[in-house]
């Protein structure tokens, strides 16, 4: 099994040895497992050093990384692969027991990156629960991506798989980067002409639990990257977003991207409207919260993740927050970045 896993480690002693578990226990066993300390202050290498010790039958290679963040970590990792296809890992996440048999059979069958999406551990966790409907609902059944570089669907960097030639010749991750790096790094693959394979059967379990302070910072910034990759990867033109990521373009000098549906959009079109004409900006705002109301419902019931009235409303309130939280961060971006991310 010519498979090297990478695991970038940060303070993972409470998850390493799960995750470490789930790779001994895979149908077929990887040729060696990398993980690289990030400078933890816990007892990550411990763990790491206990658990290769209690287990010899896995090939288990522990090394550091001074520089911070899970780009770094990665690269170091995918330095020290004695392999042509690199698995990377989150330290929090589980993979299924066939995860590296279908990695295998990807590859063999001539694919170069390959990866899934992830499933809440903590479903008893608003954001946990959250973000197993939202990834469940980003992809359907297996299907390549990346057809251009404009598409925005990118594959995770705790679930995925790259042959290293492909890897090294992209790039690899952008270490000063400590968010969507792992969209940065498909960008440039696809920009090369390669398209990535999503696969549902790679979906990992990660272990969610963030605070909604941290997932609103994380969500604001996400809307910055949006513009900066506006700048770094679109071509000069115009491009219009609709839901169920159909993209218009048309030719325009300003590097131009407008999300149809947008919360922010929204409202600043019914604001408008309502100086000319009250009802006509009431029945914008009433028809665009149907269309929301319809996109969430839409998302869980793509999921396939059976949810009640009272969790409809909780989800359908924090989307649309989410999303304008994400709007504020795209409009900031294009002041940043000398853009039109609206």
């Amino acid at each position: 099994m010519n498979i090297s896993v990478v695991i970038p480690a940060y303070n993972a002693e409470g998850t390493i040895s799960e995750t470490l578990n789930a790779l001994l226990h895979q149908k077929k066993i990887p040729r060696e497992i990398i993980v690289v300390d990030n400078g933890s202050s816990d007892k990550t290498a411990e763990k790491v050093k206990e658990f290769a010790k209690t287990n010899p039958s896995l090939n288990i290679i522990l090394d550091k990384e001074i520089k911070k963040g899970p780009s770094a970590a990665r690269n170091k990792g995918a330095s020290l692969a004695s392999n042509n296809t690199i698995a990377f890992l989150d330290a929090d996440c589980i993979p299924p027991v066939n995860w590296i048999e279908i990695i295998d059979n990807e590859f063999s069958g001539g694919c170069e990156i390959a990866g899934g999406t992830y499933e809440g551990l903590d479903m008893t966790n608003f954001i946990g629960s959250y973000l197993n409907i939202i990834g469940k609902a980003s992809f359907g059944k297996r299907e390549a991506i990346g057809a251009r570089v404009e598409d925005n669907r990118f594959l995770l960097g705790g679930t995925f798989a790259v042959s290293k030639s492909l890897f090294f010749k992209a790039g690899k991750f952008d270490e000063e980067m400590r968010l969507g790096e792992d969209a940065d790094l498909c960008k440039r693959i696809y920009k090369i002409g390669k398209r990535a394979i999503y696969n549902p059967e790679l979906t990992v379990v990660h272990d969610h639990r963030e605070e909604f302070k941290c997932r609103f910072q994380k969500t604001f910034s996400s809307g910055l990257l949006e513009a900066r990759f506006l700048k770094k990867y679109y071509c000069t033109g115009f491009n219009i977003f609709f839901f169920g990521g159909k993209v218009i373009h048309f030719n325009s000098p300003i590097r131009t991207q407008l999300y149809f549906f947008s919360v922010i959009n929204i409202l600043l079109v019914s604001a408008i409207v309502s100086f000319f004409n009250k009802w006509l900006a009431m029945l914008i705002l009433a028809s665009s919260i149907l269309g929301i109301a319809l996109k969430v419902l839409n998302i869980t019931a793509k999921s396939g993740v059976r949810v009640n009235l009272f969790s409809y409303i909780g989800i359908l309130l924090y989307w649309t927050l989410e999303r304008f939280i994400f709007d504020v961060g795209r409009l900031c971006g294009s002041v940043k970045y000398r853009v039109a991310c609206i």
